[in-house]
This record gives C-alpha cells, sequence and structure tokens, in this order.
C-alpha cells in the first residue's frame, strides 16, 4: 500500500511539473505569436525598430538606450496605452490584458533582458554608476529618460537639453558635456558639478547619457573617451582642469597662438559691442532683439567658466542656437585669438581697460574714411 502510494504521488508530481512547463511554453509561445502577428511590421523580426520605414522611428528593442529604458511593465503600459506623438497605438481595445502581459514579458525577455548581460563587467558597473549619479542630480531638469522634464520644459525660460534629438545628437561632443557639468553653462539654469563630483563620477555619467539616453554606437562612445581621456596632449586644448582652478585659467590657446588684446579690442569695438556691449555685460544696442540673449562676460558664471581655448572655440566656430556666428569665416586664426584675448584680459580677468567713447569714436572715424 505504502509502495503504490508512493507510485501514485510521483506520478502526480511528475505530471504537475509538466504541467507547469508546458504552461509556460504556451505563455510563451503566445506572447511570440502575438508579437509577430501585431508588432513585427513595425519592430522587427529582430526587434530592432527595422520593420518600417515609421518616423520617428519605431523602438529598437535591442539598443542600449532599450536596456537602460524598459522593463516588462513600461512595455506593458506602452502597449496599453500606446505613445504619445508616435505610431505606437493603444492595444487595450484589441488584446486583453493576459495578452499584453504575455508580449510584454516576449519583448522583454527576447530583445531587452541580453543587452545589458552583454557588456562587458566593468562597462556595465560604470554604467550603472553613471545612471545613479544622472538620477540624483541631473533626472528632475533633463528627466528620466532624457527627455527634459515636464516641469522644467514649461517653467523654465530656456528648456533643459532633450539628451533624445538628433540635433542634441549632432551638436553634443563628450568634451562638451564634461566640460558643461564641470563648469556649468553661463547664463543658463545648468549648474558647475565640478566641485560636488570627481572627475571619474562626471565621465562615469557622460557615458550613461550617451550611451543609455543619447542611444549612440558603444564603439563610437568608447574611441571618443579613449582619445579624449587618454591623450595627454589633448587635455590642455580642451580646457578641462577639473580640480585647478588657477591652472584652467591659464591655459594657453591652441596651436602655439598668442592674442594680441589691444589689436583685439578694435575687433570688438568693430563686430561683437553691439551684442555683447562696451562693458562685456550682453547689453549691446542689438541685445534687445536677440534670444537667447548674448553672453555677458563679466558675470560670475562666465568668469568661472571662460578661459581663453573655451572664447577661442565660441568666437572660431560661433554658437549653434544663437545669433552668435563662426567667425572663422571673417577673421583669420589670429585675429580670433586677438579678440579672445582682450574679452579674456579686459572681461574674464579685468586686468586692463575695456571699451572707451574714444574706441568707439576711432573705429567710427575708419568706417567714414
Amino acid at each position: 500500500m505504502g509502495m503504490k502510494k508512493t507510485f501514485f504521488t510521483a506520478l502526480f508530481g511528475g505530471l504537475f511539473a509538466l504541467m507547469l512547463c508546458f504552461s509556460g511554453a504556451v505563455a510563451a509561445s503566445t506572447g511570440e505569436r502575438i508579437y509577430k502577428e501585431h508588432c513585427v511590421s513595425c519592430h522587427g523580426v529582430e526587434g530592432d525598430g527595422r520593420g518600417s520605414t515609421l518616423n520617428p522611428p519605431p523602438r529598437d528593442f535591442t539598443s542600449m538606450q532599450s536596456a537602460f529604458e524598459l522593463d516588462p511593465i513600461r512595455i506593458y503600459i506602452s502597449t496599453t496605452k500606446g505613445r504619445p506623438n508616435t505610431a505606437m497605438a493603444a492595444w487595450d481595445s484589441r488584446l486583453s490584458r493576459d495578452e499584453i502581459r504575455q508580449v510584454s514579458d516576449y519583448v522583454y525577455d527576447t530583445f531587452v533582458a541580453d543587452v545589458k548581460a552583454a557588456l562587458p563587467e566593468d562597462l556595465r558597473l560604470n554604467l550603472e554608476v553613471g545612471e545613479k549619479l544622472y538620477m540624483d542630480n541631473c533626472s528632475v531638469c533633463h528627466g528620466d529618460f532624457g527627455e527634459t522634464g515636464v516641469w522644467t520644459r514649461s517653467n523654465m525660460a530656456t528648456a533643459p537639453r532633450n539628451f533624445t534629438t538628433d540635433r542634441t545628437k549632432g551638436e553634443l561632443s563628450r568634451k562638451r558635456m564634461i566640460e558643461s557639468i564641470t563648469y556649468g553653462r553661463a547664463g543658463k539654469a545648468m549648474m558647475p558639478y565640478g566641485s560636488r563630483l570627481t572627475q571619474q563620477e562626471i565621465s562615469s555619467m557622460v557615458d550613461y547619457v550617451r550611451l543609455a539616453l543619447m542611444g549612440l554606437p558603444v564603439e563610437a562612445v568608447m574611441a571618443e573617451k579613449s582619445i579624449l581621456e587618454g591623450s595627454q596632449r589633448d587635455i590642455p586644448s580642451t580646457g578641462l582642469a577639473f580640480d585647478d582652478p588657477k591652472r584652467f585659467m591659464s591655459i594657453p590657446f591652441p596651436d602655439g597662438l598668442y592674442g594680441d588684446p589691444n589689436e583685439g579690442r578694435e575687433i570688438f569695438v568693430r563686430n561683437c559691442f553691439v551684442c555683447h556691449g562696451v562693458k562685456g555685460d550682453g547689453q549691446g544696442p542689438r541685445a534687445f532683439f536677440i534670444n537667447p540673449k548674448p553672453r555677458n562676460f563679466i558675470s560670475s558664471d562666465s568668469r568661472r567658466a571662460l578661459n581663453r581655448p573655451k572664447i577661442y572655440e565660441a568666437v572660431y566656430n560661433g554658437l549653434p542656437g544663437s545669433v552668435m556666428p563662426a567667425w572663422s569665416k571673417v577673421l583669420s586664426d589670429q585675429e580670433v585669438a586677438n579678440v579672445a584675448e582682450f574679452v579674456f584680459r579686459a572681461f574674464i580677468r579685468s586686468d586692463m581697460p575695456g571699451v572707451s567713447e574714444e574706441d568707439l569714436d576711432k573705429v567710427k572715424q575708419k568706417k567714414n574714411e
């Protein structure tokens, strides 16, 4: 009798385990079936968003961005309610809650979950550090997913960066991001974090933003990082001096240039004061009509964030999103260095005279001759 009881117990136990396995297989195959029937035409067979040519394109579930943004709950919500301003429709009227759960689990398990796991351990740990730093310091303004926080978008005069746009991906280099985090952005709400975060922490946060939020290729981001942070020759020309403000302010112009501030004063009066003002305070005659406003060189933010290379770069290349043109199209490299030296000496360091009425009269006379 005891042997029969043991036999039947084992038999029923085995059948129960088999039923559980079969149930899981059915659930998985149901999710796969729903994906292939309803989702593959947009998101693609491989989940890489290449099933169509929609604009904006469907989500690439295999990207680094998806690995850090998505979990089964967010996929479930997006599938249920759809995604605003995209072709992603709400499926709650066509699929049951259980079907949506099954296809969400399938998408996560099949495409998303393995992306982080495939990363080298040191990079994965580095990105996890960067993610925490971003959430603690940046997400309140830039949003949890880099799309700009709702309240900052509607309440700030200039909305914080949306890291997910093509324009941002084209404008922001690693060098510029590190400088912006370290020294802040003069005239904007972006505060400096160089005194609160270490160089390594800033680097980790930039890795996270560029890979997880901007969705840039891993190989490109790591190559850029290696060039910028691994080349001692390149570091001085970027103007980076994380722990030494005096060194930061003493970094010279690139390519061995030395600026003549007296020559630069004349260039400033001829071309720059109408926006930046004779005092360098951004209150020139044209400033009232310009948005965003011209740089105020005498503000505490500017005096902390601008050195010779940074002024030179802004004059040389201009500033995207502003009326500041690329003066390299008009001025020689030496002339750019001259006017940058004048701005640095007269307004940032304030160790030489700025613009006088006499200077203005001289330029007017030359124009009239």
